[in-house]
């Protein structure tokens, strides 16, 4: 368990300035509380800043929050601000007058390259506070973690769109599908059974899937397309 990291379902609020003590951190924290310190140690040598930065800077433009990640060190202090370049105006924004989604995403991206060996990284929610594009972003972050650095990963999370650019990427080769394990939590009268949902060469479902698993698209799809049939085959037909 030394090379475990662990992000929570809810990432530090994002602060102004961030206190660097100078430590190397072994993890971003389970918050993103020591994301600074992670960023500002991986500056200390040439070789890893260029590798860091330049990962770091190409996933944030990637998801539209950032052209450029950089520390800001604040006087002579110990105290330092994290910088996003406006990717549109190009100019320098504070972390917290950006998107709160984009605080809750680098500690994600900061973590998966801070770590060069492979290490089991444990994220509940990943998703939270990202747009769909973003969360589907995701799948193919969570592929190069796996794939370039060998990081193994536990992903909890409730986004659809995440599971379908994995489905995808897999139709594609880009992914096999016995590098994906999928496991739904469902709550029952007898306690919470877990279901293995199996994909196949194409990324699809091989079973029939349990009752509640991302249906609520489909149903809402199908009821959108009833009552657009009901009211063009009888104009008249009123909610009542």
């Amino acid at each position: 368990m030394r090379n475990f990291a662990y992000l929570g379902p809810l990432r530090e609020f994002p602060h102004r300035s961030y206190l660097v003590s100078g430590q190397a951190p072994s993890d971003v924290g389970t918050r993103g509380e020591r994301v600074a310190e992670a960023l500002w140690f991986s500056t200390r040598i040439k070789v890893q800043r260029e590798r860091m930065l330049r990962n770091i800077n190409e996933w944030a433009a990637k998801f539209g929050v950032a052209k450029e990640v950089r520390l800001e060190r604040l006087g002579r202090s110990n105290q330092y601000q994290v910088i996003f370049v406006d990717p549109n105006l190009k100019i320098d924004v504070n972390l917290t007058d950006v998107g709160f989604g984009a605080s809750q995403l680098l500690p994600i991206i900061v973590q998966g390259f801070y770590t060069q060996s492979p290490t089991l990284m444990l994220i509940e929610q990943p998703e939270i506070h990202l747009h769909p594009k973003a969360q589907a972003l995701l799948g193919d972050l969570f592929i190069v973690f796996a794939h370039e650095i060998k990081h193994k990963l536990i992903i909890e999370t409730h986004s659809e769109h995440l599971l379908a650019r994995v489905q995808r990427r897999i139709a594609e080769e880009k992914l096999s599908p016995e590098e994906v394990t999928i496991y739904y939590f469902d709550p029952t009268e007898r306690g919470t059974q877990i279901k293995l949902i199996s994909l196949d060469d194409y990324g699809q479902f091989k079973h029939p899937l349990p009752v509640g698993f991302f249906e609520e698209g489909w149903q809402e799809a199908m009821a959108h397309l009833q009552a657009v049939g009901k009211r063009k085959i009888n104009p008249s037909y009123s909610r009542g």
